[in-house]
């Protein structure tokens, strides 16, 4: 009977890596075209939102969650978009809750379909970087110094954490944390180019460029304190 029921469960999973796989596709031939064309424009980003009344902010949730499971382009660029369009305490609430979500979405389906799922959708010596770095000793601190690097997909990171033994405590905390701050830069970016501050955006870019600084010099001292260790 036990072989009987882990047949069964293995067909039934089966079924199931089809028909998401099969989902998957489809929304994202639909999906994929109107992200990259819709970041080309804000203002037309802005129109499409509006265009859904109260439901607008639920709707730029979906796509920023569709955007972490495709891994398209850069979640921070749709987070300029939701600054421009909803201002920045808004589009900070709205870009977390959509990165947040889609990250659980990316992490549950690697965890069920495993990791022929993953190595169907990433290289295998990029999922071996990415998975040293989030089991290593020091895991959380490299996994947080990635997620702080602007304008880098991060998004990987989930589909490879789902194979991993890493506990959902231990990820989702670091990896919502890290994120804050590039989400306030873009969203301030956003809203200040929609309203045409150009000291804003001026402040606002400064303020990107010194967090970049700011994780590549942390970066380099965990490396380096990483390397020492092992010798």
């Amino acid at each position: 009977m036990g072989n009987i029921t882990m047949t069964r469960g293995k067909v039934i999973k089966l079924i199931l890596f089809i028909i998401v796989l099969s989902c998957l596709v489809v929304a994202g031939i639909q999906v994929v075209p109107v992200l990259l064309e819709l970041i080309k424009d804000p203002d037309s980003i802005r129109t499409k939102l509006e265009s859904y009344g109260a439901l607008a902010p639920l709707v730029y949730v979906i796509i920023q969650i569709l955007q972490v499971i495709f891994v398209v382009i850069p979640a921070d660029i749709l987070t300029v978009c939701a600054g421009y369009v909803f201002g920045i305490p808004l589009a900070v609430v709205l870009s977390l809750c959509g990165l947040l979500f889609g990250s659980m979405s990316a992490f549950y389906m690697a965890r069920f379909f495993g990791r022929n799922f993953v190595k169907s959708i990433i290289k295998k010596d990029k999922l071996d970087r990415i998975n040293n770095v989030i089991n290593s000793s020091k895991g959380s601190v490299g996994l947080f110094l990635i997620c702080m690097i602007p304008l880098v997909p991060k998004d990987l990171l989930m589909y490879v954490s789902g194979i991993t033994p890493i506990k959902e405590r231990r990820l989702f905390p670091v990896y919502l944390i890290s994120r804050i701050p590039g989400v306030i830069v873009g969203a301030s970016i956003g809203a200040n180019t929609h309203d045409k501050d150009y000291k804003g955006i001026m402040l606002s870019l400064i303020g990107l460029v010194g967090l970049v600084i700011v994780t590549y010099l942390l970066n380099k001292l965990y490396h380096e304190k990483h390397k020492k260790r092992q010798k």
